[in-house]
């Protein structure tokens, strides 16, 4: 009995390997679908960075007015790093390695929220899927596979957290700023 009236036998297919440039960009394919959640959480954290350093930004402003000008200098200029930080997370920008290891290491001195962020910063930047992200070679891939992007789902939970962990403390402020 051969293999074409054998009922158990595994279904034939034609091989889907390419030669040339083609199997390049499936080897580029390959990698970038490995990496595209790391590759959100990254996305995600420079999204969250952006905002936490715009809300910082616009609580040292506010404190400029008040009786520590220099805190809000600080605060200012830390809060524009945040921003900065967190644009080059979003475009992974392989630039961003060290500004972001001194943010997060910032970040690890305002216990408790502070310091688990810094944690997780370090953990995304310096962990073996994000130096390889963050690598100009990754940034090779992404420019051959445009066509492979993360789930749309990632965006919606990323604001979900957002509003849970900054809605009280944008309400506390908007509160404290009306009771005057």
């Amino acid at each position: 009995m051969t293999d074409e009236q054998n009922p158990y036998a595994a279904p034939q297919i034609e091989s889907l390997a390419h030669s040339g440039p083609a199997a390049v960009d499936s080897d580029a394919e390959r990698i970038r679908k490995l990496y595209l959640n790391y590759e959100s959480s990254l996305r995600a954290s420079g999204l969250f960075y952006m905002f936490a350093g715009g809300v910082g930004f616009c609580l040292a402003m506010a404190s400029l007015a008040g009786k520590s000008p220099l805190m809000g200098i600080v605060g200012g200029a830390l809060g524009i790093a945040m921003i900065l930080m967190g644009v080059g997370l979003f475009r992974l920008d392989p630039k961003v390695v060290n500004p972001a290891r001194a943010v997060a290491a910032v970040s690890l001195l305002a216990f408790p929220c502070g310091t688990v962020l810094g944690i997780f910063l370090f953990y995304l930047v310096l962990s073996h899927k994000g130096k390889t992200i963050l690598s100009p070679n990754y940034e090779q891939i992404r420019r051959q596979t445009p066509h492979i992007q993360p789930k749309q789902g990632t965006r919606l939970g990323f604001w979900i957290i957002v509003a849970i962990v900054f809605g009280p403390m944008i309400g506390f402020l908007v509160w404290t700023v009306l009771k005057v």
